[in-house]
């Protein structure tokens, strides 16, 4: 290989160095403001701070010219696919939480370098995606919101994020992450098909899930056949099954007469069935 990981390191310790670290910092100071606010998420059970809760996934599957739909939606707007369905989960948690201030975190493959494109190891840095939301807010202008500020994270993906928590001087929590509590990830068509890889046969595996990372993220992926996929990824201990699956399905909150209605508790927001 031309260069190893650790050359990529050193690139980013003189870029930081030379000033590039005082730029983006100056950015996403400006950008998240003064106050961060934490997504009260409608949880069924109360938060401990001291569990480490173990993780769930709930599988969605669209129709399926919902992915070529969406990329075509998308190209009439001069956006990707990623933005807008970011824009729609952003509204999802607005609808859930009343929140008018929502924020997500994404993962930044931070590969924008040619060099760094065939070399192993982790690149990956997580960006705080703010909007703000309102019952009078149009969803072209939230389209436009989201775009906005994906261009400006992209323009300023270097920062890595520790210093940026650093920076804020937040006030720590054990029972939430810092700055956003929810992350959302879109996988476009990416890698190759199994029965096009010569000389290999291919299996998958199921892995244990391990911990959730977050109260909840969302997964998007393109396939090849030109399907759309989700996965909600949730913490157990927080939320059951059937709360994540009426949250990825809200049509069912109103199934055989049943309204999904919320009142406030001792730990946060509370979902039932009246």
């Amino acid at each position: 290989m031309p260069i190893q990981y650790s050359d990529y390191a050193i690139w980013q310790r003189n870029w930081m160095e030379a000033g590039e670290q005082e730029r983006q910092l100056s950015y996403w100071t400006g950008l998240l403001g003064n106050e961060h606010p934490v997504l009260s998420l409608p949880t069924d059970f109360f938060r401990d701070p001291e569990v480490e809760y173990k993780a769930a996934e709930y599988n969605v599957s669209f129709p399926d010219e919902l992915d070529k739909n969406l990329r075509s939606f998308a190209r009439s707007k001069n956006m990707t696919p990623f933005m807008v369905l970011l824009t729609a989960f952003q509204i999802l948690l607005y609808r859930y939480t009343g929140q008018e201030s929502i924020r997500i975190g994404i993962p930044n493959a931070n590969r924008h370098r040619e060099e760094t494109a065939g070399i192993i190891g982790f690149f990956v840095n997580t960006q705080v995606f703010p909007t703000q939301i309102s019952g009078s807010i149009s969803f072209d202008d939230l389209l436009d919101q989201c775009k906005k500020i994906t261009q400006g994270a992209q323009k300023h993906q270097d920062l890595p994020f520790d210093i940026l928590v650093d920076a804020l001087n937040l006030e720590r929590s054990l029972g939430h992450n810092p700055l956003f509590q929810v992350m959302f990830n879109h996988l476009g068509h990416v890698g190759k098909k199994t029965h096009d890889i010569q000389g290999l046969e291919v299996s998958s595996l199921e892995l244990d899930k391990g911990c959730a990372q977050f109260d909840l993220t969302l997964e998007t992926q393109a396939s090849y056949d030109g399907t759309l996929s989700a996965t909600f990824r949730y913490a157990k201990g927080l939320f059951k099954f059937d709360t994540i699956r009426v949250f990825a399905n809200p049509s069912i909150s109103n199934l055989n007469n049943k309204v999904l209605v919320s009142r406030w508790g001792q730990g946060g927001r509370r979902l039932f069935w009246d």
